[in-house]
């Protein structure tokens, strides 16, 4: 829930949040138009592998099967995102990657956020404390740029208020599979017409009209992102800034980016709205 720029955050019970609160909720967004029909799948597996821990993969395999197929199967999101896919694997870090991370990719010639993944998967907290602890030191051996000012969440009650942007919303997440969606549509949809096939160009113009008329404006919000990734890494490498000014140009740049895609979500949504008539 959010109150202006404050995002508060409400606990809920694993097993009987997911019955009574997630699900209604999924389906009453997918009711209302406000969230695609595939979600309820979505929170379906989502709650049957990582709720009532329904799966058929050990637990040690997990992190390196994720690794390999680069995607968090906890948050079904990727673990290198699409737009760093095509860097060299020691260039595959976010802003926040911890240096340690970055000098052992560069040296394994190995994706940084992957190491982080695999490092967190097979040694949870403990391993993200001896990240941070290594971290540490590396900064103390050598001249590395300041970290942002960390993020720091108000408990209250047991509600957590977070007044900085959030860092990945299910725009984000999502933006990458819609574009993929949206470039097959418009292929699908060029290749009838180059074949000479109007009836089936129509049909599928008809169906996934919003897809394609929408196509342009999200290769653009691509170039964005990309534009918005390039001047965090070098907000966050500055060695001129300080730590506050850091935090405060990619709190902007973070919420600059969570507006792009979520304004592109409303758009392919309007220009769908006349599929139907």
């Amino acid at each position: 829930m959010s109150l202006a720029d404050t995002h508060i955050r409400i606990p809920k019970p694993f097993e009987i949040g997911s019955l009574f609160s997630s699900l209604p909720e999924t389906v009453a967004n997918v009711m209302n138009g406000t969230e695609e029909g595939k979600i309820v799948m979505d929170w379906l597996v989502f709650t049957l592998h990582d709720v009532f821990a329904v799966d058929i993969i050990p637990q040690f395999l997990k992190p390196a099967i994720e690794a390999g197929t680069n995607e968090n199967r906890f948050t079904r999101r990727k673990i290198v995102p699409e737009y760093m896919t095509d860097l060299e694997r020691k260039e595959q870090y976010q802003p926040w990657t911890p240096e340690v991370l970055k000098e052992l990719g560069s040296k394994l010639d190995l994706s940084p956020l992957q190491i982080q993944h695999l490092i967190r998967g097979y040694t949870g907290y403990l391993g993200a404390m001896i990240i941070d602890g290594a971290d540490a030191i590396l900064r103390q051996t050598g001249e590395y740029p300041d970290n942002p000012e960390p993020i720091i969440d108000d408990y209250s009650m047991g509600f957590v208020k977070r007044g900085s942007p959030a860092r990945s919303t299910k725009y984000i997440t999502r933006f990458y599979e819609l574009y993929e969606d949206m470039n097959e549509a418009v292929k699908t949809f060029r290749h009838h017409v180059s074949m000479n096939e109007p009836d089936k160009a129509k049909e599928i113009f008809g169906r996934r009209k919003g897809e394609i008329e929408s196509f342009g404006a999200a290769g653009v919000v691509r170039k964005q992102l990309s534009a918005i990734s390039k001047r965090m890494k070098l907000i966050q490498i500055s060695k001129t800034l300080s730590a506050k000014e850091k935090r405060d140009s990619l709190d902007k740049l973070q919420a600059t980016r969570n507006n792009l895609v979520q304004n592109l979500f409303k758009k392919v949504k309007e220009a769908s709205k006349g599929e139907s008539k």
